[in-house]
């Protein structure tokens, strides 16, 4: 009668911790995910924005940049934005690249890719190295289908 009792105690405890790994498992991209959101607003107190802070200044940029390859723009991305490598940002020609599609400083700009670095190497680079003021430069680390925004001069809707 002892044994039976023990045996079920151990089952029940064994079930238990499946279920709590398996959880902890479940959880663990969303985990990274805040993660690194805490590591840019901590970096980037002002201009990183996650997506209520998107949504709440969805009418204050003049221009949203993926900086993702063309093959991930191509798939999907934000109406109304426009594709620029974060790669061609960095390279000599950013400046022209940046001209070139009516960016200059007096923008409000959002950078977006999936992950958030190659947005913030292109933000920084245009704080750091072409003189923007970190005012009117943004980054994000929400995937595009978070991104709800409306651009001036663009068919995108609310």
């Amino acid at each position: 009668l002892h044994y039976p009792l023990r045996r079920q105690r151990q089952m029940c405890i064994r079930d238990s911790f499946i279920s709590i790994t398996i959880i902890g498992y479940i959880n663990i991209p969303y985990l990274e995910k805040v993660q690194q959101t805490m590591k840019y607003k901590e970096k980037f107190p002002k201009t990183y924005l996650n997506a209520s802070e998107i949504k709440k200044r969805k009418n204050q940029f003049d221009i949203v940049i993926d900086t993702r390859t063309k093959e991930e723009y191509d798939k999907s991305h934000v109406n109304g934005g426009i594709h620029i490598d974060y790669k061609d940002i960095l390279s000599q020609n950013g400046k022209k690249i940046l001209k070139e599609n009516g960016i200059n400083k007096t923008k409000n700009i959002l950078f977006y890719c999936d992950g958030g670095n190659r947005a913030q190497r292109s933000a920084l680079h245009l704080v750091d190295v072409l003189g923007y003021k970190s005012t009117n430069v943004f980054l994000t680390n929400e995937p595009h289908t978070n991104i709800d925004v409306i651009i001036p001069g663009s068919n995108s809707v609310e």
